[in-house]
């Protein structure tokens, strides 16, 4: 399962629009390059065993998609433009169960 995982990861990098100068690496590493371009922490959340994190750039609106394994070992998994917030609405079907 952790191959596929990372096999999907990569196969979704590989097909991304990614300019950075590192896919993966040391954490510590990755997020320096995410802070060099100005990009901040905006969410974090844990798939599995993994943390994956969202960054975004306060004023030129890029993004990007962290993979970390427990290892402290962090992939870029996909990185983008034109990030905006979204008002969340309710679900009916959610509204009508509470």
């Amino acid at each position: 399962m952790k191959l596929l995982s990372l096999s999907l990861a990569i196969a979704i990098f590989v097909s991304s629009p990614v300019n950075a100068a590192i896919q993966c690496g040391p954490t510590h590493q990755v997020m320096a390059l995410l802070e060099k371009i100005g990009e901040k922490v905006i969410w974090q959340g844990i798939a599995g065993s993994h943390l994956v994190i969202l960054t975004e750039h306060p004023v030129k609106k890029t993004w990007t998609f962290v993979g970390t394994s427990p290892e402290a070992l962090s992939c870029i998994v996909a990185h983008g433009s034109d990030s905006e917030k979204v008002v969340p609405t309710p679900i009916p079907m959610l509204e009508r169960m509470s």
